[in-house]
């Protein structure tokens, strides 16, 4: 269909599973035409509609009773869907308050997904019993209590420790030995947990490598950054404390090796923690942490909109060595960067970055320094490395000249949840 009807080709993805609908969906986009999904949250079944949501290849997010009851236009590969005019006033209105968030508080919520985000304000709202964006606006203004309950709703944080025990497995037996057998014993080994939420990914790759290098080498050779954009989250990362449900899907001899007993909880041992550093990075703005072995970012970028996550991949590519590893969530793919990233395991979301600097054609070969905001992720400007950025080139929305932008601005965006 995609390449007989090029842009007037429309598929609707709705509930099912598995990710097949995914690769047709990405056709027909690749064809200029329209892609509706079913909004995976009100989908029976959500595997379908959040492996196409995630892919990018989508035009628009919808309940299946707004789809039936939106009226569409295709023309020249352009689709339009007409809304109820209160709900364009709702979409202005909620605009509008994230206007107010980004200003007051620095937090920048542009790149995430228009309907989940409306979604998590208006329950928070209801939570509150508020059906107004500008009665809740108001209440902002009164209560940093009732921002903190915000935040907390819209970043939602879902983890365990080697969620998706199948991917860690390949990881572990796959990817792992394969990395470490292509370095010099005496090299580091960098690796990256993006959007780490409290830890538990993080330090289910300190098991990891300990358990494949030995305590004594991971202790001389690993190095694991942990970044999240939630302090509340990060606190509890670098305690390393968590209860015996949180560890519960562990076996045993794990258990017993790397977490001592501490009051009721369970406390990862302090002599490998040494070696897992946690800061706070905005994966959508901060320079990209360099020279990676390994970096690891599960079930964060499927929140952000399309250019969002095209950003992110591209300071993902630049932050790994050729021929090192990023693994994804269940939900993430990169159907469309096969030019930078080759698939290892598609089905369990492992890739590895090509040869070669490949930029998009907004970039130029100059390169600037940026740092990782470093006073405020790592407490000290000391012993902090700096990652090389290229300049980009904009076209002025006013006059259409060209000016050059360095490294990505350090306005605060939240990103969280982790595998």
């Amino acid at each position: 269909m995609a390449a007989s009807y090029g842009p007037r080709a429309l598929a609707c993805v709705l509930t099912g599973t598995g990710s097949d609908g995914t690769m047709g969906a990405s056709a027909i986009k690749s064809r200029g035409g329209t892609v509706i999904v079913e909004d995976p949250e009100h989908a029976e079944f959500k595997g379908m509609p959040e492996s196409v949501v995630a892919s990018g290849s989508v035009d628009f997010v919808l309940p299946l009773g707004e789809i039936c009851r939106r009226d569409l236009w295709i023309g020249g590969g352009q689709a339009t869907m007409t809304k109820p005019e209160v709900e364009n006033t709702e979409d202005q209105d909620l605009e509008d308050l994230l206007a107010f968030i980004r200003d007051s508080r620095g937090f920048d919520f542009t790149g995430y997904k228009r309907s989940s985000l409306g979604r998590r304000v208006r329950k928070r709202m209801t939570d509150v019993g508020m059906d107004d964006y500008v009665d809740y606006r108001d209440r902002l203004e009164s209560s940093a209590e009732e921002f903190r309950h915000l935040f907390d709703t819209i970043l939602i944080n879902v983890t365990d420790f080697f969620r998706d025990a199948d991917a860690w497995s390949f990881l572990q037996s796959d990817v792992v030995p394969e990395l470490v057998a292509s370095l010099d014993p005496s090299e580091e080994i960098r690796v990256w947990s993006a959007g780490c939420s409290s830890g538990e990914e993080a330090y289910s790759l300190a098991i990891i490598f300990a358990e494949i290098l030995g305590a004594e080498a991971y202790l001389n050779r690993v190095k694991i950054y942990g970044t999240d954009v939630d302090e509340d989250a990060l606190r509890e990362a670098r305690a390393g404390l968590y209860s015996s449900n949180a560890l519960k899907g562990l076996p045993e001899d794990l258990r017993k090796n790397y977490f001592e007993p501490s009051g009721t909880q369970f406390a990862f041992r302090s002599d490998l923690r040494r070696r897992v550093i946690f800061g706070r990075h905005d994966i959508t703005s901060d320079a990209p942490i360099s020279r990676l072995n390994l970096l690891v970012c599960r079930n964060t970028m499927m929140y952000f909109n399309v250019e969002t996550q095209s950003q992110i991949i591209e300071r993902f590519h630049f932050a790994l060595q050729e021929g090192s590893h990023l693994f994804l969530g269940k939900a993430e793919m990169l159907l469309s960067d096969g030019n930078r990233f080759e698939a290892v395991n598609m089905r369990q979301r492992i890739f590895r970055r090509r040869p070669g600097d490949v930029w998009t054609a907004n970039h130029t070969a100059s390169i600037k320094l940026s740092t990782m905001a470093a006073t405020s992720m790592w407490g000290s400007t000391r012993n902090v490395r700096w990652a090389i950025w290229p300049s980009r080139k904009r076209r002025s929305r006013c006059c259409g000249s060209t000016s050059t932008a360095s490294s990505p601005d350090s306005t605060a965006s939240p990103a969280r949840c982790s595998g």
